[in-house]
């Protein structure tokens, strides 16, 4: 069975139940339940390693807000999950007394709707430092707020811990608050839930594009991690009913132990029997013999992958004489480097008698 991850610590604690069959929390996981304003508040506290270890997640604080009656569209609901939520936020910021500065930054990608929660925050926050400093006299009730949005790694060339660091290394802010889409295990908290932790967060987690952590050890200062679950494992939604393959033959043994079915192999062209075997040692429970056929893989994956495919597997089954035929333009055969990497992969793998 595929288990889909997720970013919410709730969902992690309700999972860990349904393991345990325990109605009571383990040692080391405090779990309070309260409704506010009309909503449903979960207040979850990590107190040690092994409450860590059972939730996989750090110590620390998680809140979880379910914003459902919202969309039962009742009137002040709105105003209502507006002043729930800054209660909760207002719990996990230090208290700074006037000296209190708050950096805020939106991560994420503005550009893709899943990932924009933290653009978007951004542009709809009021932002107060640069009038604090202008008009001291007329804004003394104001806490200095600043915001960022770090954008992606693969548009800036930078990690969204260096944009925060040079910005927090500037302005010296009292906390920072990191705003990021999460991902769900249940399809009815996409868009539905707000999790605040102060544990910080890993950019790209929820997709599984791990990132240097944006937290308190990396900044010096507490940050506040607030997060809306926008996107959900394909897995989650069809359970059992979708058969993932592996589409790289250099990943059939990850693939299989996270539940997938097999693979859509290329390597099965020149040598069935390998990739084969390779399954079916992992499905017998045989792990060793799985991992050991993997890596008797890897030198024919290489070879068959030195090019774009199918140029090389083609010429592979022309070598072993099974006519594959030509490469159609604009694909053309290989090179002769890659020729004798691919001949000389052949005849390793006992495919190519001397």
């Amino acid at each position: 069975m595929t288990v889909p991850r997720t970013d919410l610590a709730l969902e992690a604690a309700d999972d860990l139940a349904a393991r345990t069959k325990k109605i009571s929390p383990p040692e080391g996981i405090r779990r309070l339940e309260s409704l506010q304003e009309g909503y449903a508040v979960t207040d979850i506290r990590i107190t040690n390693d092994a409450g860590a270890q059972a939730l996989g997640r750090p110590v620390g604080r998680y809140i979880t807000v379910d914003l459902r009656p919202y969309f039962d569209r009742q009137r002040t609901f709105f105003h209502r999950a507006v002043w729930c939520i800054a209660q909760q936020l207002r719990a996990l910021l230090p208290d700074a007394g006037p000296r209190s500065q708050i950096l805020v930054a939106g991560l994420g990608n503005r550009a893709m709707t899943p990932d924009a929660i933290g653009p978007a925050a951004v542009e709809n926050l009021l932002v107060t430092r640069h009038m604090v400093r202008t008009l001291p006299r007329q804004f003394r009730g104001f806490t200095p707020v600043s915001a960022l949005c770090t954008g992606v790694l693969a548009r800036t060339g930078l990690e969204t811990l260096e944009l925060i660091q040079g910005a927090a290394a500037h302005i010296r802010p009292t906390a920072v608050i990191a705003i990021d889409a999460l991902a769900a295990r249940s399809r009815d908290r996409l868009c539905a839930t707000v999790q605040l932790s102060d544990t910080g967060l890993t950019p790209g987690s929820g997709v599984g594009n791990h990132r240097r952590a944006v937290d308190r050890a990396a900044l010096g200062v507490p940050v506040i991690a607030v997060g809306v679950p926008t996107v959900i494992d394909g897995a989650a939604l069809c359970g059992d009913e979708l058969n993932i393959y592996s589409g790289n033959d250099d990943q059939v043994v990850p693939l299989l132990s996270l539940g997938g079915k097999g693979v859509i192999s290329v390597v099965s062209n020149v040598k069935p029997e390998l990739v084969h075997n390779c399954c079916k040692a992992w499905f017998d429970g045989d792990t060793a013999k799985a991992r050991e056929l993997q890596l008797e893989m890897l030198p024919l994956c290489d070879a068959l992958f030195c090019e774009v495919n199918p140029i090389p597997v083609k010429y592979a089954m022309n070598v072993l004489g099974w006519e594959a035929g030509e490469c159609r333009l604009p694909l053309v055969e290989p090179g002769d480097a890659h020729k004798e990497q691919i001949e000389q992969a052949l005849q390793a793998a006992g495919l190519i008698k001397e």
